[in-house]
């Protein structure tokens, strides 16, 4: 029997694998601190695909709440068992190399909200 300690890092990296998702499509480790991140694909990958039905999203809304100075969305999923959660994300022009700052946003919101029902122990990678 073994009594060898499995880090954090391998903890979250198994439960990713437990889940289906697969690293370099669904999660990345990042360079900068050597943590696993999972992406917005991987997540709006796992409220389709998890492997608990009650656990997969029927519903994901989006609401724009402000475009000046900044875009705000709202978004709000629901999973099959009625646990839901929300999500709020914002972007601006300083801050942002892209022009889609409502889709940014809204990405942005809905990784936050299907972070909070997933409880997946680290951040989305936003960019």
């Amino acid at each position: 029997m073994s009594n060898k300690t499995v880090s954090a890092k391998e903890q979250l990296i198994n439960q990713f694998k437990q889940l289906g998702l697969i690293k370099n499509v669904h999660w990345v480790i990042l360079e900068e601190d050597d943590k696993p991140f999972i992406t917005i694909d991987g997540l709006l990958w796992l409220s389709s695909n998890h492997p608990e039905e009650e656990k997969r999203a029927i519903d994901i809304k989006s609401e724009l709440i402000q475009t000046q100075p900044v875009v705000i969305v709202k978004s709000k999923v629901v999973l099959a068992n009625g646990v839901s959660a929300e999500g709020l994300g914002s972007a601006s022009r300083e801050a942002s190399d892209t022009d889609r700052l409502i889709e940014l946003a809204e990405s942005r919101a809905t990784a936050r909200a299907l972070r909070k029902l997933y409880a997946l122990g680290t951040p989305v990678e936003e960019n």
